[in-house]
């Protein structure tokens, strides 16, 4: 934890160290919490990698008609992980569409085995192209073990398509099944289609699955400390927008665009 702290201490990134729940440290290992800390400050200077990552999920997401373009542009040199900002941010003009903001949430699980982690509001633009709008991603990623990000859509797709096997599958993998409810309500439960998000809901969800997983001493998978960063920065960013979303519907709307783009479809 120290190292998260030294790394974030400063920076805009400062607030979401408040959302850890103590209950992590003991479902995570303090080696996995470092590694994940030292991973991404290598990513955040490997600029490189960070923009290929872009442009190919630009193209992925082109291919399949999604309405979320992900530009790749010059980051301000910093010697510091996770200060810079992105050249011309002032001219970003927010785009303001939950909506959007889901389906690629989504698009970037089901798209590869690695995504950008910050989707605060600030990331997002009004795009040139009419009824579209721009992702401007930091260097700021992960990449997550196969049998991670498996889970992760076995477990979106059992609970939002309907398939109670594949969810109860899919929490048992990944190491959540104590929290199998917890998750479901964290997923709109009833309200799927008209899903409120607050920051302290967040962090209400989270803490509860950490201390659920604690007392039945199971094992938690580590991947859940990056993917955790982006549903955090996603609560941010729809708390500050209002409203209810219909997520069940931006689920199927992304899986829809993905199956119609596979061969033979």
């Amino acid at each position: 934890m120290a190292l998260w702290r030294r790394l974030l201490a400063g920076s805009d990134w400062s607030q979401f160290l408040d959302l850890l729940s103590p209950a992590l440290f003991d479902v995570v290992s303090p080696l996995q919490l470092s590694h994940r800390a030292a991973e991404l400050a290598r990513h955040w200077f490997d600029t490189e990698r960070a923009s290929k990552l872009a442009q190919q999920l630009d193209e992925r997401a082109v291919a399949i008609g999604l309405d979320v373009r992900v530009v790749a542009e010059t980051l301000e040199r910093s010697y510091v992980p996770f200060r810079a900002r992105l050249a011309g941010e002032k001219l970003c003009q927010p785009a303001g569409d939950g909506n959007r903001l889901l389906k690629y949430f989504f698009f970037q699980i089901y798209a590869g085995d690695s995504g950008f982690l910050d989707l605060r509001a600030s990331r997002f633009c009004r795009a040139a192209e009419p009824g579209k709008i721009a992702f401007r991603p930091l260097p700021l990623y992960a990449t997550w073990q196969p049998d991670f990000v498996q889970g992760i859509r076995q477990l979106y797709d059992g609970f939002y398509g309907g398939d109670e096997s594949d969810y109860e599958y899919a929490v048992k993998a990944l190491g959540v099944a104590p929290a199998s409810d917890v998750f479901r309500q964290a997923f709109g439960g009833p309200r799927r289609r008209a899903c409120v998000y607050t920051v302290a809901g967040f962090r209400e969800t989270f803490h509860e699955v950490f201390v659920r997983c604690r007392d039945a001493k199971v094992a938690f998978h580590p991947d859940f400390i990056t993917l955790g960063i982006a549903i955090a920065t996603l609560y941010d960013h729809l708390e500050s927008l209002g409203g209810c979303y219909d997520v069940e519907a931006q689920h199927s709307a992304v899986k829809g665009l993905l199956a119609g783009s596979s061969p033979g479809a």
